[in-house]
């Protein structure tokens, strides 16, 4: 019986002594501020270093942590300001506030130039397989023509038309008149003949068949 007594007052002294050294909750509180400005810091990071523990200040730079590992130490950081670390206290209850010093972020530099338009390098590359492309190069090829004739009737204004008495009778020609043409000059298109087909030529010897 002594012997089991003993053993229990063991175990008893043993969980007496355990308990001071289990960690405590500290719940720490404060505010992150600018140290030129006292500006607060709205949505600055606090946490505990090497830890996956922390939180966020408001949009008024205040924050609260509850920290239930075992620290020395707090941090804050925030874009643009310098860490800033600060010692912890064995109170449950505290308050830590931070003043934040802002650090010039140096930017290298960057030089855009502007290169070749697409409809250039596009350009290029056609010319570049114009010997390869060009049809001549096989004894027969076939392809499909587009002709247009036009005989226009340049600077004819609709008042043109009015004072001509050979074209009483024909005001719609005033539809087809054409402003839009080069250097703003005005055309009346008479006479227009379009034409497609399909061609047909052989090198050895020369030979061309249109339909």
């Amino acid at each position: 019986m002594k012997q089991v007594r003993s053993v229990i007052e063991i175990v008893v002294l043993t969980a007496c002594f355990s308990f001071p050294s289990i960690s405590q909750t500290l719940i720490i509180t404060g505010k992150i501020s600018d140290a030129a400005t006292g500006e607060a810091i709205p949505f600055a990071n606090v946490y505990v270093p090497g830890k996956f523990i922390g939180t966020s200040s408001d949009i008024n730079g205040y924050y609260k942590l509850e920290v239930k590992v075992k620290t020395d130490s707090l941090a804050a950081s925030s874009l643009g300001y310098s860490t800033v670390a600060k010692k912890i206290s064995p109170e449950i209850f505290q308050t830590i506030n931070f003043e934040l010093l802002s650090e010039s972020i140096g930017l290298k530099e960057v030089v855009v130039s502007a290169g070749e338009p697409p409809e250039v390098i596009f350009f290029r590359r056609i010319v570049r397989a114009k010997s390869r492309n060009n049809p001549h190069r096989y004894r027969t090829f076939q392809y499909e023509s587009y002709n247009k004739y036009q005989i226009d009737f340049d600077n004819v204004t609709p008042k043109d038309l009015d004072k001509n008495i050979l074209l009483k009778g024909f005001e719609f020609l005033k539809d087809y008149i054409d402003t839009l043409s080069e250097k703003g000059k005005s055309t009346l298109p008479v006479f227009l003949v379009e034409q497609i087909s399909d061609d047909y030529e052989q090198t050895e010897p020369k030979r061309v068949v249109e339909r």
